[in-house]
């Protein structure tokens, strides 16, 4: 869009690199954040465990990680960056996910509670669905939610985090994004062969 002076306006979408790394910036401190709330006392200004809300939050703190790395990804590919950047997101991701295996299911579950609460989810549950289960019984599969203080884990269904791991793979994601976004934003250090792979 342009503005009465001829200016053309800044969008989003003119840095989709910039985009993921201030949003791997706010997921980070909110995982953080939230993981410090779960070591609190209960909010007295519910009727129940507010720590069972904050392990909720985490959930979607954590896949929204995630989805950083993945428009870092587009940002990569659209860019003049080395396939080398490209390849280390993929290994960051990839170590993350092997920390907190099931995160993306245990957060669509609770996206799409509609679903999941049938047993009409997409992902495990579809699965199991083709393979002639019952409904009824994939929804109690992948159904109970809770926060657990003295394991320190978050688990739904069959799926469990541990808070101490959550921290870690969030602090090295948030690192591989941070790197990699400096890389499409500086594609001459690349060419010059001035590329430092996060560990």
């Amino acid at each position: 869009m342009t503005d009465t002076t001829g200016h053309v306006e800044w969008s989003p979408a003119d840095s989709p690199s910039a985009i993921a790394v201030s949003e791997a910036s706010w997921w980070f401190y909110s995982v953080r954040l939230t993981i410090q709330r779960l070591s609190d006392n209960d909010d007295p200004r519910v009727p129940f465990s507010s720590r069972q809300i904050d392990a909720r939050h985490l959930v979607f703190d954590l896949r929204q990680l995630l989805a950083a790395e993945e428009l870092l990804q587009r940002a990569v590919r659209e860019s003049v960056a080395a396939q080398e950047v490209s390849a280390a997101l993929s290994r960051a991701r990839q170590q993350f996910e092997d920390a907190l295996p099931g995160i993306k299911h245990m957060r669509d579950a609770l996206m799409h509670f509609e679903d999941w609460s049938r047993g009409t989810g997409r992902g495990p549950q579809r699965d199991r669905n083709k393979a002639g289960e019952e409904l009824r019984d994939i929804a109690q599969a992948y159904w109970r939610f809770a926060y657990d203080p003295i394991a320190g884990t978050v688990s739904l269904g069959p799926y469990a985090i541990n808070l101490a791991a959550a921290a870690r793979a969030a602090s090295e994601l948030r690192h591989a994004i941070f790197w990699a976004g400096g890389e499409v934003e500086k594609p001459e250090a690349l060419s010059a062969g001035h590329d430092r792979l996060p560990g």
